[in-house]
Formats: C-alpha cells, sequence, structure tokens
C-alpha cells in the first residue's frame, strides 16, 4: 500500500472514530439528560395537578366550615325550620359554591336536609345514590367526626368520584354539642377537570382505579415502585405523567393522568442533529486540511524524493543528483543521499583505476615471467594480492552504497 493511501486511511479511520465517538456520546448522553429534564417537569405538573384537587377539597371544606359554625346551621339542625332552607339552601347557593350536593345528618342518623343541584335543568334533584347509604352511615368515618373536626378529600359513588367537605356543626364560638354532620360535595366530572386544566394550565385526566389497573398492569406497578409518580415518554412528541389518588378511607380510587408535548426533548435534539452535523462538516474539513498539509510537507516531497532514487537506479548514472526543497529532514535525507551518490561515485572511479593498474600489472608480469628474477617477481605478486584487497574492499563498499540507495528507493512505497 502506497504511503498517500496509509495517510489518507489513518487520517480518514481517526476523524471518523472522532465523529462517531462525539456522536454517540450527544445521541445517547445529552439527549438523555434532556429527557430527564422533561420526566422532572412532568413529575411537577403531576404533583401540581394532584395539589389542584387536594386545594380544592381544601377550599370546600373551609367554606363549610362557615357554615356548620353558624348559630342559624346549628338551629336548624333541631327544628328543621323551612325558613333556613327558604333563605341559604338555594340554587344561587349550589350556582355560587359550585355544589352538586348538601346533606346534613345528625349524631343519630337523621338526615336534616339531603339536596342536589341539576345545573343543566337548573332543578334541584335528589342526593347521589350510595352517599347517604355508603358515607353517612352510623359507624362511618364521617359520621364518627368529634367535635371541633372535619374532613375533606374524594368519595366514590356510583355517578363518579365526588370532592368532598364535611364539618360537625357547631354554633358560632365552636362550642357544642355537635348537632350532626354537615357535607358539601361537587363531582369531579369532565366539566370540572376542563375547568380545573384550564385555571392552571394543566392537562388533567382521571380515570379509576380498577379500570386503569386492568388496562394498563405495568403502569401500575411502575406507579408503586417509584413513590406514586410516574412519567414515560409515549413518543418522540409525547410524555403522560400518572399518580394514584386515595379517598377519605386510604383507599386507591382514581388514577390521575397529565400529559405534556415534548418540547424540551424535541428542542435538544435538533440542538443535538445541529451540532452532530456541525461536528461532521468540521471533522471532514479537518481531514481535508490535514491530507492537503502532509501530502503538500510529506509525502509528496517524499514521493518525488524517492522517484529521482528510482530514476538514478535505473539510468545507473551515479553522478546525478537529488534533490529536495525545504531545510527538514526529508531536505536532510536528501543530502545523505547525495553523500551516498559521491561516495558511490568515487568507489567506482577507485575500482575503474584499480582495474587499470591490474591490467598494467599483468603486462608488466608476463613481460618479466621470462627473467628469473625472484625479486621483481615475488613485488609483483604482493602488488597484485595489494591490489585485489583493495579492490575487493571497494566492490564491497559498493554493493553496502548500491543496497542502501535501493533502500531509499522504497520510501515513495
Amino acid at each position: 500500500m502506497k504511503l498517500r493511501q496509509k495517510t489518507v486511511l489513518i487520517i480518514s479511520v481517526t476523524v471518523a472514530s472522532l465523529v462517531l465517538a462525539i456522536v454517540a456520546f450527544s445521541w445517547f448522553f445529552l439527549l438523555e439528560s434532556f429527557n430527564e429534564i422533561e420526566k422532572a417537569h412532568v413529575d411537577q405538573m403531576v404533583s401540581s395537578a394532584k395539589g389542584v384537587i387536594e386545594r380544592d377539597a381544601e377550599s370546600l371544606n373551609v367554606i363549610v366550615e362557615d357554615w356548620s359554625h353558624w348559630d342559624d346551621t346549628y338551629e336548624f339542625a333541631v327544628d328543621e325550620n323551612q325558613d333556613y332552607i327558604d333563605d341559604n339552601l338555594t340554587a344561587d347557593v349550589f350556582e355560587n359554591i359550585d355544589l352538586d350536593v348538601m346533606m346534613l345528618v345528625t349524631p343519630k342518623g337523621k338526615v336534616v336536609y339531603a339536596g342536589g343541584f341539576d345545573f343543566e335543568t337548573w332543578e334541584e334533584i335528589d342526593a347521589p345514590e350510595g352517599l347517604l347509604s355508603e358515607h353517612l352511615v352510623m359507624g362511618s368515618e364521617i359520621m364518627n367526626l368529634e367535635e371541633g373536626e372535619s374532613l375533606e378529600g374524594i368519595i366514590m359513588l356510583p355517578d363518579g368520584p365526588m370532592i368532598i367537605g364535611a364539618q360537625t356543626v357547631l354554633e358560632n364560638d365552636k362550642s357544642g354539642p355537635s348537632h350532626g354532620v354537615f357535607l358539601w360535595g361537587r363531582f369531579l366530572n369532565s366539566d370540572r377537570i376542563k375547568t380545573m386544566s384550564s385555571d392552571y394550565n394543566l392537562s388533567i385526566a382521571v380515570e379509576k382505579y380498577n379500570n386503569f389497573k386492568s388496562s394498563h398492569p405495568e403502569a401500575i406497578d411502575a406507579i408503586n415502585s417509584n413513590g406514586d409518580i410516574l412519567s414515560q415518554a409515549v413518543n418522540g412528541n409525547k410524555m403522560e405523567g400518572y399518580t394514584v389518588v386515595k379517598d377519605i378511607y386510604g383507599k386507591k380510587v382514581l388514577v390521575l393522568q397529565t400529559e405534556k408535548a415534548r418540547d424540551i426533548y424535541q428542542q435538544g435534539r435538533n440542538s443535538i442533529i445541529y451540532f452532530v452535523f456541525f461536528i461532521v462538516i468540521s471533522g471532514l474539513i479537518y481531514a481535508i486540511v490535514m491530507l492537503l498539509t502532509l501530502d503538500k510537507m510529506l509525502v509528496s516531497r517524499l514521493s518525488s524524493l524517492g522517484l529521482q532514487v528510482k530514476e538514478v537506479g535505473d539510468s545507473g548514472d551515479i553522478s546525478r543528483r537529488v534533490s529536495v526543497s525545504g531545510r527538514d529532514e526529508l531536505a536532510g535525507l536528501a543530502k545523505i543521499i547525495n553523500t551516498m551518490l559521491v561516495q558511490l561515485q568515487s568507489a567506482q572511479e577507485d575500482l575503474k583505476k584499480t582495474g587499470e593498474e591490474l591490467e598494467g600489472i599483468g603486462k608488466e608480469l608476463s613481460t618479466e615471467v621470462g627473467s628469473q628474477d625472484d625479486n621483481r617477481l615475488s613485488k609483483l605478486k604482493d602488488n597484485i594480492k595489494k591490489l585485489r584487497e583493495d579492490m575487493a574492499e571497494r566492490e564491497r563498499r559498493m554493493g553496502q552504497l548500491k543496497t542502501e540507495v535501493e533502500g531509499v528507493k522504497g520510501l515513495e512505497e
């Protein structure tokens, strides 16, 4: 593989790996952090929605307290006078307080008043079914209230969940004995839930606990294990939150649900996509700049040097020289190669000269063979031996220099 190809491969793999690592970190960790922020926001929405219902029950109970600790109500619980009903328990009162039912029951369980109101027909109706038979019977939680005690929260009726406030009936100064329990209630129906959602800018929905448990058993398990609140993404555009609502007896009766558009998640995802796009483009630009810089400063110059050495080797003309611009290591390498070429040329010239000397000695030896001059013959033999040794040393040196030059020729590979 060529050096240029290796350089391209190494830089490409390095940049691609870095970009992939940044993309993976951004997508899996930063996006998850946006998801956690959104979950925390939905958890807060669920708590707020639950608080809306609790505050509604508290505010209702405060009004019930004013009516229960009133001499007129205290007397009405005993004499059941019609004037109290005509003056106080009117349709306007039901409308202004947004009530569906009022009930006053004596400590012995006698119903002094039980009235409801239909806002659609604008008529008084009977108290809801099950309210008296299930919640205002002797021994019930409501009927067992002591003097000055109260009760507020949710009860379940056949017609649906109801928010109630109940107070013991006392005199103005809150003295007793108690003349019974005064209970007010309003159904937690779809209209009231819509009003709550609008007033508090929340998306609120309510479903019976048993129905929700049948259709979403895994969600109920998650709610129970997560501390009564569960927030989960439905898809990339919506997140839902759930919590359980208990009645006045501590029984799980409702599942309250909120939902929210995933604006934070969507914005975070879009930001990450833009960031990833920027990183990819930056990585490409960086890779291209690095490749061009390395090619200009190293690869192309090294390739040119290798090509020049190859041309010297192919031509056999060791009098030629190589050239590389600059003052860096490559320029120094070119000088070293030129020095080797000079040495090789010098060795080749010395070898040629030695060959000429051997040829002259050979001629001289053939002339002197018949002279029988032992001293001269011995001297000639010594000279021949020395010349052969010099010639062998020069051939070895030339071979070494050629090997070094051949090695330089491979630099472009």
